[in-house]
């Protein structure tokens, strides 16, 4: 049934038989832009997917899906599905390698916040006092590393003892009261 559905499919598509992952993850990746462009090939550049970069997109079995996703991390499998979907769309895989309930869970890590140790060990080994009190603001202030360093003198109220700003990820609001150690940083 393969070679009958290759013939088909070699006739409307003549690169079929000779399109592999790796062209479908540098087709991808000219399809983004900014960011998402830059986290694409960063993704691609993934160890896991050496083991799929050669092989013909319709000739790939799901053993190999499976061995690359047991290979990799989260953003393996992250990243391998939004591929495996692109070529689903663009008709360069005539039926899915695995079927969509049968994707392995995406089972991302326990998140947490660094604890004050782990924070003074940081301020330690940095030497550059500028960074040293962007990462004291970040410890202060809660907020993430672009929502600190998108900070401008209107986000302070000196008259009031209040730092505002809107966190990125979650457009919520973030006041707080300036107490003395965080006037001293700021200072």
């Amino acid at each position: 049934n393969r070679h009958i559905a290759r013939a088909y499919l070699a006739a409307s598509d003549p690169e079929i038989s000779k399109r592999t992952w790796q062209d479908a993850m540098e087709a991808h990746v000219r399809t983004k832009k900014g960011e998402c462009r830059h986290r694409w090939e960063t993704a691609i550049k993934d160890p896991a997917f050496d083991l799929l970069r050669k092989v013909l997109i319709f000739e790939t079995q799901p053993d190999l899906f499976l061995r690359v996703l047991d290979k990799g991390t989260v953003a393996t499998n992250v990243f391998l599905r939004r591929l495996h979907n692109f070529a689903v769309d663009l008709g360069w895989l005539p039926w899915p390698v695995i079927p969509k309930r049968q994707w392995p869970a995406v089972r991302f890590g326990e998140k947490r916040a660094i604890r004050l140790d782990e924070h003074l060990s940081i301020l330690a080994a940095e030497r550059n006092p500028e960074r040293r009190a962007f990462y004291e603001l970040c410890w202060h202030l809660g907020g993430s590393q672009g929502d600190i360093a998108h900070l401008s003198g209107e986000d302070v109220d000196w008259e009031q003892g209040v730092i505002s700003y809107r966190r990125q990820k979650t457009s919520t609001v973030a006041m707080l009261h300036i107490g003395d150690e965080l006037a001293a940083i700021l200072r």
